[in-house]
């Protein structure tokens, strides 16, 4: 197998959501077929049943969660405190 040059995070995006199912902002299932990361911008560029799509890391989304991620619990609080310098 040939060595090629890859971002680390791009490999992790694409083996664990390659598959998965993130909804739209209305509500639409896209299964998630093919998957690019674009470092420079912070943004993953997906592929479902042929349109794309372009997610954003700094914006939460909704996922059909499987077994294997189905101890993830969403943080919706805010957590207040000082911090220490």
């Amino acid at each position: 197998m040939a060595k090629q040059e890859t971002n680390f995070l791009e490999i992790l995006f694409r083996s664990i959501l390659i598959g998965m199912t993130v909804y739209d902002d209305s509500g639409n299932a896209l299964v998630i077929d093919e998957l690019n990361y674009d470092p420079l911008v912070g943004c993953l560029y997906i592929t479902s049943d042929g349109d794309s799509y372009k997610m954003r890391l700094d914006k939460n989304y909704d996922f059909q969660v499987d077994k294997k991620f189905s101890k993830i619990v969403p943080n919706k609080q805010k957590i207040s405190g000082k911090r220490k310098r």
